[in-house]
């Protein structure tokens, strides 16, 4: 990449910082490009130059992290980490995920733009073939009851996804935000006792 193309890409990244940061502060139709640029140290034609309007921003940014994420999760899930180190990982990021997306903020977005609705749906689709790839090998190791069939475990997935996605109240805290992810992912894998299926199995 060329100098100037690599200071274009700069400059284009952190516009989209700064239009994700005001976005999810404010809100997606109280946020003008001119707050935009202000926060981007850049001038209000620079954006339009970049991205046409705001509405081509907030598609950009939106999509781009979401693919991000998306490509963050496949390769978790396809990597040689330990069954637990992938657990960790995944549950820690969606932290990140519910303080960047929080429930308000998407459902805005959704309601006035079919193409991230559209692109939202396209990685749902990779997402769940993620998940019965991380599922399966978790049966095989142990780590999840052979009793449990994979259309549950997708649709406890998803409840906990839109629950997290939701609750928006829950991410204003980063330190309380580890803690309850770390406290959920023990709940989902050893239940409210506390007792892990390997462990049970080794007691029988």
């Amino acid at each position: 990449m060329k100098g100037f193309d690599r200071r274009t890409e700069k400059k284009k990244e952190r516009i989209r910082r700064a239009a994700l940061e005001l976005f999810r502060a404010h809100g997606f139709k109280k946020v003008g490009v001119r707050d935009i640029a202000r926060r981007a140290d850049v001038s209000q034609v620079t954006i339009y130059k970049y991205f046409g309007s705001k509405d081509e921003l907030v598609r950009d940014t939106v999509t781009i992290q979401l693919l991000d994420a998306a490509e963050r999760y496949r390769a978790v899930v396809h990597s040689d980490c330990p069954y637990q180190e992938k657990i960790e990982v995944i549950f820690l990021d969606k932290t990140g995920m519910a303080r960047e997306f929080n429930g308000e903020f998407v459902r805005e977005i959704f309601s006035v733009d079919p193409d991230i609705r559209q692109v939202v749906q396209n990685l749902a689709a990779q997402a769940q073939q993620f998940l019965i790839d991380f599922f399966e090998e978790g049966k095989t190791l142990g780590h999840i009851s052979p009793d449990l069939s994979r259309d549950t475990f997708l649709a406890y997935m998803e409840i906990l996804r839109s629950g997290l996605t939701a609750a928006s109240a829950y991410w204003t805290d980063p330190e309380q935000n580890v803690k309850l992810m770390r406290e959920l992912r023990a709940l989902m894998f050893y239940g409210l006792a506390g007792k892990s299926e390997p462990q049970e199995r080794e007691l029988r």
